[in-house]
């Protein structure tokens, strides 16, 4: 319940906007999302504690940052999108994160080619789960054609291989809040 309001006190307005990501509640397993450099389990572990949906538990067990689940998101709108995801890292791992990325660009159906926009945050959240959300600048209106955004969510396991944690809830919705620039 804690949980819950603290996610409505964080996002009010956006929590009721259209989400653009496909299955961001992994209720359906991992279908609309792409698999870049490993490939990530479903879990029944849920950031609202549903026996109905899960999340997706990645691990890495390469010596780099390793990106387990992505999506290229066409924007419709124009305005600042907010990026957000809930995440969850086991305790007892030693060093690592979890980390959301974003990259945007115009012109490119396929989320290829150069961008306008990039960014990203790690995802602390030990021993519970925690909401991470930022912001991603889109100007033009109505937006160019064929704009989209490449979203990320990778595990990085910074000294310890097979270091790995869990995803859920990944929105990409409008900023009303900010929708006018000014922060």
């Amino acid at each position: 319940m804690q949980r819950l309001l603290a996610a409505l006190l964080l996002a009010p307005a956006s929590a009721m906007a259209q989400n653009l990501i496909v299955n961001g509640d992994f209720d359906t397993g991992f279908d609309g999302w792409e698999f870049p450099d490993s490939t990530p389990t479903w879990s029944p572990l849920d950031a609202d504690g549903s026996t109905e949906s899960g999340s997706a538990h990645g691990v890495n067990l390469a010596t780099g940052r390793a990106c387990v689940l992505r999506q290229c998101v066409a924007l419709p709108r124009s305005g600042r999108q907010v990026l957000s995801v809930w995440a969850y890292t086991p305790p007892g791992q030693g060093l690592g994160n979890l980390v959301l990325t974003y990259t945007a660009r115009r012109h490119s159906p396929d989320c290829a080619g150069g961008s306008f926009s990039s960014g990203g945050i790690y995802l602390p959240g030990v021993g519970d789960w925690a909401y991470h959300a930022l912001s991603i600048p889109v100007g033009e209106d109505p937006p160019e054609p064929d704009t989209t955004v490449d979203v990320r969510l990778c595990v990085d396991p910074a000294r310890q291989l097979g270091f790995g944690g869990h995803f859920d809830r990944v929105r990409l919705v409008p900023d009303v809040i900010f929708r006018d620039g000014v922060d």
